[in-house]
């Protein structure tokens, strides 16, 4: 896997959102390794991914957690469902890149120097 020597800029194709991810995210998986030539494109997929599910959270705080249903009851706001999947997709992608506390890339990604007082805490 070939790391870019720089943070890679947003592909055009990414929404308002999943740009906004991307500029947010990119620097830190880029400082942590995880952004290469080879997981771009699974990148995007995660800022896209963030992007939808902040669309679907605005979708109910405008609309409210229920909708109408046609015999006059009550149902939950779709954009529940697809904020809550949102969330499950990218919390997989967040942990692929590194981008979770605790997750593998994170912890492997800056060890401390030996003569830190930390080194060794966690082995």
């Amino acid at each position: 896997m070939t790391r870019p020597k720089r943070c890679p800029s947003p592909p055009r194709r990414l929404t308002k959102y999943g740009r906004e991810e991307w500029l947010r995210l990119a620097p830190v998986a880029h400082r942590l390794g995880t952004l290469t030539d080879v997981s771009m494109r699974t990148f995007e997929l995660l800022a896209e991914t963030l992007g939808t599910e902040r669309t679907a959270r605005e979708s109910v705080a405008s609309a409210g957690m229920t909708t109408q249903t046609a015999d006059g009851g009550l149902k939950p706001h779709p954009a529940i469902r697809v904020a809550e999947r949102a969330r499950q997709q990218a919390t997989e992608l967040l942990k692929h890149f590194g981008l979770m506390p605790g997750s593998k890339a994170t912890t492997n990604a800056t060890p401390q120097p030996k003569d830190s007082k930390w080194a060794g805490i966690l082995d």
